[in-house]
């Protein structure tokens, strides 16, 4: 479960937790692993070797994926909603049989938003750097789960897919439309968690929000402890009062801080 916080109604200098958990938030699971491992061999990685912090870190990983596929597999299609709730007493969800329910939901109404799977790839995406960073097939078996309940219920008889609108009802009713991150992300990211590591080398690549590779460069810093890691040869970091800013070896204007330049490249910094 991923706890988000908003303003509580009374004073916006005040924040309440929430029991939500958003499916664009099921990439946090892989990002914690990757904190901890950058990808790199062994595999598994040595857990001995890791911090207090590196543990806490990996375990949370661990479990917030195996989280946000449980609420693939426990839904009547075996797809993920958009936006699960979970349940404050162990007698709620004893009672439903499943420790999360779909918020805003009335008997007779159409299905509320949040009820929705929109072919959406952060799950699988978080199910892909789990297994190439332990070797766990576990992580293959649940991508295949999910990869069949979208075949089964999100393929369209004339060709292409589409959302669902209700993750809880079957027969499906489909959205009418394909999601264009569907075959950029989803299937990609499926695709490279059945294949071999060598395809797509998670500690020599980065990828952006639509998954195209670009091969990491790393460049040692001064600062002690500060590494870069650059997606394109030929740029260097320069300090401002506020915060370290990347230019090309050229630089023609003003490039975002770690994140775009002026070459279309990306960069992010590790402390």
């Amino acid at each position: 479960m991923v706890l988000t916080s908003k303003p509580s109604p009374r004073s916006f200098s005040v924040f309440q937790s929430i029991p939500k958990q958003d499916h664009l938030v099921a990439f946090l699971g892989a990002s914690l692993l990757m904190g901890v491992t950058e990808g790199a061999d062994p595999v598994p990685p040595d857990a001995s070797a890791f911090s207090v912090t590196q543990t806490d870190d990996f375990y949370a990983g661990q479990q917030l994926i195996r989280s946000f596929v449980a609420t693939y597999e426990q839904s009547k299609t075996g797809l993920g909603a958009e936006i699960v709730n979970y349940f404050r007493t162990a007698e709620q969800a004893i009672e439903a049989r499943r420790e999360w329910f779909i918020n805003s939901r009335r008997a007779g109404a159409p299905p509320p938003i949040d009820a929705r799977n929109i072919l959406r790839p952060e799950t699988v995406e978080s199910l892909l750097f789990a297994y190439r960073i332990t070797g766990d097939p576990v992580y293959r078996e649940w991508g295949w789960r999910i990869f069949e309940a979208f075949e089964r219920h999100c393929r369209l008889p004339g060709g292409g897919y589409a959302g669902i609108r209700d993750v809880d009802e079957v027969p499906v009713v489909h959205e009418d439309r394909m999601e264009t991150f569907w075959i950029a992300e989803t299937l990609k990211y499926l695709y490279l968690l059945f294949s071999d590591a060598s395809v797509y080398p998670i500690d020599q690549l980065v990828a952006n929000t639509e998954v195209s590779p670009a091969r990491l460069h790393r460049q040692e810093l001064e600062e002690p402890g500060l590494i870069l890691w650059l997606s394109f040869p030929g740029a260097r970091l320069t300090s401002c009062p506020y915060s370290p800013r990347l230019w090309s070896s050229k630089p023609r204007r003003m490039c975002s801080p770690l994140l775009k330049t002026s070459s279309g490249g990306s960069a992010m910094k590790t402390c």
